[in-house]
């Protein structure tokens, strides 16, 4: 999820980066946030691959994995341009941010009552299950 919305984001500053000179004073909050998320998500990879790396090596693992990456499952190929699309791409990224706004919003928000917690709870399953989906 978070590899997708840097991959949104750095869409969009490319679009963005035509018609720059018009706000060059303004400083975009929004890019600044995501300019350091993308930093801990290359910090993030970065750690992840040095784990793959390492426990991989030489383990039987490493043999299952091989056999996994050379076995296609079927409609694999299809799902995966369907999930690339960037209509999905853009999908998930949005739901990322929501998920994100709302529990910004559930952090803030100091009423406790009843109907809120609800109304939160059922906003963290269904993001749970969207993202489980994903």
């Amino acid at each position: 999820g978070f590899i997708v919305a840097s991959a949104a984001f750095d869409a969009q500053q490319r679009h963005h980066h035509h018609h720059h000179h018009h706000s060059r004073e303004r400083v975009d909050v929004g890019s600044r946030l995501y300019g350091s998320l993308r930093e801990v998500h290359a910090e993030v990879k970065a750690l992840f691959f040095g784990i793959k790396q390492t426990t991989l090596q030489a383990s039987w693992l490493s043999q299952v994995v091989d056999v996994l990456a050379d076995t296609s499952l079927p409609y694999q190929q299809q799902v995966y341009k369907w999930y690339s699309s960037p209509r999905v791409q853009v999908a998930v990224s949005v739901f990322i941010l929501m998920n994100f706004l709302i529990s910004a919003a559930h952090a803030q928000i100091k009423m406790t009552t009843e109907a809120y917690e609800d109304a939160f709870d059922t906003f963290e399953i269904g993001f749970v299950s969207i993202f489980l989906v994903e």
